[in-house]
């Protein structure tokens, strides 16, 4: 049986492509993420790979180069809905095989797939190759330029383990676990010995360096810091200081030229028109002479730079962000000329990077259409087969149906999200009940927590009159509510609290899920980002950066605590003249 891997983000698609294949003979696994796709090529042998591109946290080229500094052999194929020449280009400069845009034909990727695997040597899949070093799984040996190294069992096994994960590092206990058993009575130091042997026998390689952290046998790490200096301060004065110099000493040596000149004349006891023409001309060679000199002076100090400035700034105009102009001196000899040069590149790198966002913005929004577009057409290709159960029939029928929902709610959002952001939409605020909107909007999610089995708990005050767009505040607090209920697991416990304050009221909505790491954290209010692929498919990476803009608009904030496997804390506060009754629980 030929083992498939399937890395795709969408758990609907990844189904879909895995069940395909299956049907058709392979044994396909699927992963959404690349750390899980890792640890199945660690634990699993797999013949050929299929790999999304735009994935959160290491997206398919990353993945893809990781892959193939271990393996040079395994068929790859990408499969995403960027259709863009670089994004081809890149791929198959990093080494995949094969790419298929969504959303795909599933009886072309069959025929691609049975290609890659017909021209792929699939008995190399157990060698790993790094630098000149060259490990054989199948005959437990190790060579370096051809020539065996000797090695026991275990060692070989520890070795493989490190070179499969090039930029992870290993604990001794981790290592003591996994190759002497949980169980084992072994001293941790066994480890620094074997990978003291592994670093002696090995040191010769030029793939790779074991470098153990501290604590490590004879290894160890170190911390070098430096310090410091104050930022220089920067020249006012971009006149060239050289010039004063020359013009001082070419006067004063031409003077004393002039000076040996009127004593000769005098000596010779030349002719009145002759003692004028002399130094005449003298006088007008030295001045054409240092004109000159202060011409290139000025030509290169000052006309120089702003003529490249000038350049540069037409580029731009052009639409190359690419430009640079190097600063005509050194960090700690910046003057105002090199800091409006430095201003203007960071200018341009800033007008690079709104590009880059737009680009970016575009490419999200294809991939999160394409995606569900690709389940739709794969799930209806499957529908048109005979003799396919009822139950698979429904199966597919409901991830249809699921992928509308998401293109409708996708599409719903962008263009509120665009409305927000041109203030198209601009906040309508009129005084109402904020405690009978939070419970209105809570029992929109009865049935969904009902269902997973999550304990509801509301503290809320019996009445609290705000001022404020109500339309646009249960977006808010729609988004809040659907991502706890969402990432709350079954008998978990999400908690809806308002107070009101002077002249503000706080809302928050707590759950007890998985919470969010700090990568996470920095980019939750990004469009289209969505930290948690296990739950790609329930969203589409819109919903936070909605409730941000709907509170800048209504001069409100919002900010998250978190502590992963412990749950989120998001909290809401609104600028409110507010009047309340009592509170309910």
């Amino acid at each position: 049986m030929v083992n498939i891997l399937v890395l795709e983000d969408d758990a609907k698609l990844n189904q879909t492509v895995c069940t395909y294949l299956n049907d058709s003979g392979f044994q396909a696994k699927g992963c959404l993420n690349a750390n899980d796709a890792y640890e199945e090529m660690y634990n699993n042998l797999y013949e050929l790979i299929i790999s999304d591109i735009m994935m959160p946290e290491t997206d398919g080229f990353a993945f893809a180069e990781t892959v193939r500094r271990v393996n040079k052999h395994v068929p790859i194929l990408f499969m995403s809905a960027k259709d863009d020449l670089p994004s081809k280009q890149k791929g198959f400069q990093l080494g995949i095989d094969d790419y298929m845009v969504k959303p795909i034909e599933l009886d072309e990727l069959l025929l691609r797939v049975r290609a890659l695997l017909r021209r792929a040597n699939i008995e190399m899949e157990r060698k790993l190759v790094v630098g000149n070093l060259e490990l054989d799984a199948d005959g437990l040996t190790a060579a370096i330029d051809g020539k065996e190294v000797p090695v026991t069992t275990r060692e070989f096994n520890i070795l493989y383990k490190l070179l499969s994960y090039p930029k992870k590092t290993f604990s001794r206990s981790q290592l003591m676990d996994e190759f002497w058993g949980i169980e084992s009575n072994t001293s941790l130091r066994a480890v620094d010995v074997y990978v003291t042997k592994l670093r002696d026998k090995f040191s010769a390689c030029n793939g790779f360096k074991i470098k153990p952290f501290a604590g490590w046998g004879k290894g160890g790490a170190g911390m070098t810091g430096a310090i410091g200096k104050a930022k220089p301060a920067v020249r006012q004065s971009h006149f060239p200081g050289i010039l004063c110099v020359v013009y001082f000493l070419a006067l004063l040596v031409m003077s004393g030229i002039h000076m040996g000149l009127v004593t000769l004349i005098n000596e010779k006891e030349w002719n009145d028109i002759v003692a004028v023409t002399i130094p005449t001309l003298y006088w007008a060679l030295v001045a054409v002479g240092l004109t000159l000199y202060a011409r290139w002076q000025i030509k290169k100090t000052y006309e120089e730079p702003m003529h490249r400035l000038a350049q540069a700034t037409a580029k731009v105009a052009q639409g190359d962000f690419s430009v640079y102009v190097p600063p005509l001196h050194t960090a700690d000899k910046l003057d105002y000329l090199d800091v409006m040069i430095l201003d203007f590149n960071k200018m341009v790198e800033e007008l690079g990077s709104i590009e880059t966002l737009k680009t970016d913005f575009f490419s999200n929004v294809s991939h999160e259409m394409k995606t569900p577009l690709s389940v739709i057409q794969n799930c209806a290709q499957l529908l048109q087969k005979e003799g396919l159960e009822e139950e698979k029939r429904q199966e597919y029928t409901d991830a249809i149906l699921q992928s509308t929902r998401k293109l409708s709610n996708l599409i719903t959002n962008i263009l509120k999200l665009n409305k927000l952001e041109k203030q198209t939409i601009r906040p309508m605020p009129e005084p109402y009940d904020l405690c009978q909107q939070l419970c209105e909007c809570a029992l929109q999610f009865e049935d969904a927590w009902e269902k997973k089995g999550i304990d509801f708990v509301a503290d809320l005050e019996d009445r609290a009159i705000i001022q404020a767009d109500p339309g646009l505040l249960e977006l808010v607090w729609t988004n809040l509510l659907s991502n706890a209920v969402k990432f709350t697991p079954a008998g978990g416990t999400i908690t809806l609290t308002q107070a009101s304050g002077e002249g503000n009221v706080t809302v928050s909505v707590c759950d007890t899920g998985c919470g969010i790491d700090e990568e996470t954290m920095r980019h939750i209010y990004d469009k289209f980002y969505q930290g948690d692929t296990s739950h790609s498919t329930e969203g589409n990476g819109l919903g936070l950066a909605l409730v941000q803009r709907i509170l800048q608009l209504s001069n409100g904030t919002v900010t998250v605590e978190s502590r992963v496997g412990q749950g989120s804390t998001f909290t809401v506060q609104l600028p409110a003249s507010v009047q309340r009754e009592g509170t309910a629980s």
